[in-house]
């Protein structure tokens, strides 16, 4: 559910204040009025560097779709003639596009920018782009009814330019997405949804290019931020387990104040049960230890050490009260039994068949941790200082026995 939260709540908050500023339009600082026609391609091209750098090609393509619109499309949108194209054809073939782009290139993979794909996908930017100018310029009979179709609805209408086909085609890709984004939870797919609706109101208030160029801008820093967001859970998050990894509890250790305890949780046989089992189900028993230590109580943060190890920090807690919760800990893991999954055996085939009889095959396993805690006192003052004391502890839980906490 945080993650559900966090890839909504960006672009979510950034659509509300930006449809805040086009209520009130008139009252922007003159400067800020007079650098927004410059801000989505300014947006786009520090955008596309981002992406570029973190090999980010959807994120890369839709920063470049946004700047194609603004650029191409958006003077036919004010009313300008472009050479002798139909501006009536550009804006509706816009109006169309830009969703079913914005979803076809959320729903492909990440295969790079400057490799084959990428190179189809530029391709498939291009072809449209002439596409719409031919329309534009030949006006076909067939296109007239489309544009300007409208669907007797028995409820009150909202008054848009936008045609009711191109409408379907923005509630089919804004369905898709959000699908997606419930399913994946990422932040760049909840970015990606609000570059949707952000691109859509932009559509909607054509007349005037001021807003335009609002929510084209805002559409673009979705993104940005998005790639931000990716890129430090990708440098502070561990991948396996969902916990902080090391990097982040070195950087939170500088945070602490002047009391505090530190335990090395270490998963115990950990090599033996890969050795019996395989890494697969290794990576289970990770899973499952890292779920137990992320809910660990006392107001404890667990983080992913390395390996089968972890740390668990306890601000402003005293050893002998960070034991209780540490205690209590070790006896969950050794009470969680879980079924190793076979080989070929997804987790969403394991979720589904939960509460089913078991077959034969299927082995039921648990394991236990051992735990060494250690505080902050005169002896150990530095932050590294006590969390070597906790290993140095962790060492003597194994060797009286393992499944057990020493300090």
């Amino acid at each position: 559910m945080r993650n559900l939260v966090v890839s909504l709540a960006v672009p979510a908050v950034m659509l509300a204040l930006t449809v805040i500023a086009w209520r009130h339009a008139t009252e922007l600082p003159e400067l800020f009025r007079a650098l927004l026609p410059y801000g989505p391609h300014i947006v786009a091209v520090g955008g596309m560097a981002l992406a570029w750098m973190f090999n980010r090609s959807r994120a890369f393509f839709i920063l470049l779709l946004l700047a194609l619109v603004h650029s191409v499309s958006l003077p036919a949108l004010a009313g300008r003639d472009i050479q002798t194209l139909d501006t009536g054809v550009v804006y509706w073939s816009t109006t169309v596009l830009l969703p079913l782009n914005v979803a076809v290139f959320a729903l492909l993979s990440e295969r790079g920018i400057l490799t084959w794909r990428g190179g189809l996908r530029l391709g498939l930017l291009s072809l449209q782009v002439l596409l719409v100018a031919w329309l534009a310029r030949t006006s076909p009979d067939w296109l007239d009814g489309l544009r300007v179709y409208r669907a007797s609805w028995p409820a009150p209408r909202v008054e848009s330019p936008i045609s009711d086909p191109a409408a379907a085609v923005f509630v089919v890709a804004f369905v898709v997405l959000l699908v997606r984004v419930l399913l994946r939870r990422m932040p760049l797919d909840g970015a990606i949804l609000g570059v949707l609706a952000s691109s859509q109101m932009a559509m909607h208030v054509k007349d005037d290019g001021l807003m335009v160029s609002l929510f084209l801008t805002a559409a673009g820093l979705m993104l940005i931020l998005a790639i931000v967001q990716e890129s430090y859970h990708m440098a502070y998050a561990d991948e396996l387990t969902g916990l902080p990894a090391r990097r982040a509890l070195r950087e939170n250790l500088l945070k602490l104040g002047a009391h505090y305890s530190i335990a090395m949780v270490d998963v115990d046989h950990f090599k033996k049960f890969n050795d019996r089992y395989g890494h697969d189900a290794g990576d289970q028993v990770l899973r499952m230890v890292a779920s137990k230590l992320a809910r660990v109580s006392g107001g404890g943060k667990a983080y992913r050490y390395g390996g089968e190890e972890f740390a668990v920090v306890f601000p402003g807690k005293a050893l002998h009260e960070a034991e209780t919760h540490l205690e209590a800990l070790c006896r969950s893991v050794a009470d969680a039994c879980f079924t190793v999954r076979g080989k070929g055996r997804s987790r969403r085939h394991a979720t589904a068949s939960r509460g089913k009889p078991r077959s034969g095959r299927q082995k039921q396993v648990s394991v236990t941790v051992s735990i060494g805690c250690a505080e902050r006192n005169e002896r150990n003052v530095a932050p590294m200082d006590v969390l070597k004391a906790a290993d140095r502890c962790l060492y003597w839980a194994k060797t009286l026995g393992r499944n057990r906490v020493c300090s």
